[in-house]
């Protein structure tokens, strides 16, 4: 892959897992006020269906993430950071 080709499919990949994180901040939220109020139900469902709900989004969301979040050149997993310059692993730079 080219280096321009590389920059552009780190960028794609980076606005995705950012989409990502903006379902999974409610989905925590969710899990938070439904660990403290267990008497709640949304939409008819229980406290019990909300939660296991809230943790199949959230093991999707891991499982999306570990498929998404690769370096375009070396396909390596590119760890937690959000914001990388380059590849630790293949060297790709990003920027």
């Amino acid at each position: 892959m080219e280096s321009n080709e590389i920059k552009a499919a780190y960028q794609r990949r980076r606005k995705r897992q950012l989409i990502v994180a903006l379902f999974l901040v409610p989905t925590f939220l969710g899990m938070l006020f439904l660990s403290s109020n267990p008497e709640t139900s949304l939409f008819g469902l229980d406290y019990d269906t909300l939660g296991k709900i809230a943790f199949g989004i959230v093991i999707c969301a891991l499982a999306y993430s570990v498929y998404n979040w690769r370096c375009p050149g070396c396909r390596k997993y590119l760890g937690r950071s959000i914001n990388q310059n380059y590849c630790a692993r293949g060297g790709a730079k990003f920027k």
